[in-house]
């Protein structure tokens, strides 16, 4: 019998193009467990830069770490599928152009790992040992500037060690805390942060059994922001009652001559309302108004020109109404002292108040032989008000201003008196 052409099928699994070693893609880790990357040497990287990040987050936003090896341990504590890539990068370390895809990747296109579960808390070593790793930058209550490369840095602990352990916690207003650790044979560690928040982070050196020989001493807060010389109105929305003085505070640059701030209202589509100019990095205004407020601040040269950015579109909310009343109602007549006739019209009149749309008269009677103090109220849009005393006696009044959004009392209350009423 004639052997016929025999066609075989193959059915392979679908696979994405992928020089990595470990893990393989979807595959399964709990959190807070070490996860090793591992990828196959490129032959024109100096060094390697790994991006992990949330699956719906796009390439390019997740959070990144660089190393000189071909592999790194580090453990996630937040549960989801997570993707990963690894770049090569050049002496510059700059990520290697490719025309397809803008940068060499050694991993894409479905190279993704599921993260389950809770972590279990980070083991505080026991006595000994009771040394930490010194660490050398950055230090606690330092700023640095958001979307750039932030080297960690430490001191070799001890003839012993092989590896240290490099613990990372940031806590984001939009994105929580997460914590993540990292095995490294280095003493630096590169890594970037793209949002806002405060970092802390600590190391432990581990010797060749993998046991760990150092105490654990955190570092932090250390400010991660897009205008880190900014202490405050910070950029997440501060909130100030109207009529409180809000401090604008940055951090002083020795080689800066003056700042000048500009504030700018929300409903004046980007004006600058005003501008100030301050030779010392801090500066307290007040706003009776509420309303977003956006404000800039520069450093100015000798020149007076624009020599620096410590903050751009930068913004905070002003609500309610003041909270304490400056001024008092200017009153013209009558005055302490007057004498008034009976059944004679009393002109109460006084100087109109900036912003005012009404004004509340209060007139207080007392002292009336045969009747208990009277008081009254009456509300007018004018700068006067006639009104009629029947009765031998004396009083007091007032005004206040009403006005802004809700109505409410723009002014403070002086009272006038005792003024006399008299028989004719």
């Amino acid at each position: 019998m004639e052997l016929s052409t025999l066609f075989v099928v193959l059915f392979l699994p679908f696979c994405v193009y992928s020089e990595m070693i470990s893990p393989t893609s979807y595959e399964k880790y709990q959190a807070g467990k070490p996860i090793k990357f591992e990828w196959k040497p490129y032959t024109t990287a100096s060094r390697y830069e790994l991006e992990i990040g949330q699956k719906q987050d796009p390439i390019g936003t997740g959070y990144r770490v660089e190393t000189n090896t071909t592999s790194l341990t580090l453990s996630l504590d937040q549960s989801g599928d997570v993707y990963y890539s690894v770049f090569p990068l050049d002496v510059t370390g700059k990520r290697i152009p490719d025309s397809t895809t803008g940068a060499v990747q050694l991993c894409h296109d479905g190279c993704q790992i599921s993260v389950y579960g809770q972590p279990s808390p980070i083991p505080q070593p026991s006595p000994p040992p009771t040394s930490p790793v010194q660490t050398v930058s950055p230090k606690s209550s330092d700023a640095i500037e958001w979307r750039t490369k932030i080297k960690l840095q430490w001191s070799t602990f001890s003839l012993a060690t092989v590896s240290y352990k490099v613990h990372i916690g940031f806590s984001s207003p939009h994105n929580g805390m997460w914590n993540r650790t990292i095995d490294t044979r280095e003493i630096t560690q590169i890594h970037w942060f793209d949002a806002e928040g405060e970092l802390y982070w600590a190391v432990e050196a581990k010797n060749s059994l993998g046991d760990v020989i150092s105490s654990l001493q955190w570092i932090g807060p250390i400010r991660v922001a897009q205008y880190p010389k900014m202490i405050r109105p910070n950029r997440f929305g501060d909130q100030y009652v109207a009529g409180e003085p809000v401090k604008f505070e940055w951090m002083l640059d020795s080689s800066v001559t003056n700042y000048e701030v500009q504030v700018v209202h929300e409903q004046d589509a980007g004006t600058t309302n005003f501008r100030v100019e301050t030779n010392k990095p801090k500066l307290s205004m007040t706003f009776d108004q509420s309303a977003m407020i956006s404000f800039n601040i520069y450093a100015l040269n000798k020149a007076g020109e624009k020599n620096g950015t410590i903050c751009f579109a930068c913004n905070f909310n002003i609500y309610g109404e003041p909270f304490y009343l400056k001024e008092p109602v200017q009153l013209v007549s009558p005055k302490i002292g007057d004498v008034i006739k009976m059944q004679q019209k009393i002109n109460f009149s006084w100087t109109a108040f900036p912003r005012a749309t009404s004004y509340i008269v209060h007139i207080g009677q007392f002292q009336a032989p045969g009747y208990t103090m009277l008081n009254r109220t009456i509300e007018t849009t004018e700068t006067s008000q006639a009104q009629y005393i029947d009765e031998e006696s004396e009083f007091s009044w007032g005004v206040e201003a009403k006005g802004g959004d809700n109505g409410n009392a723009i002014s403070s209350m002086k009272w006038v008196g005792p003024i006399k009423v008299a028989k004719n």
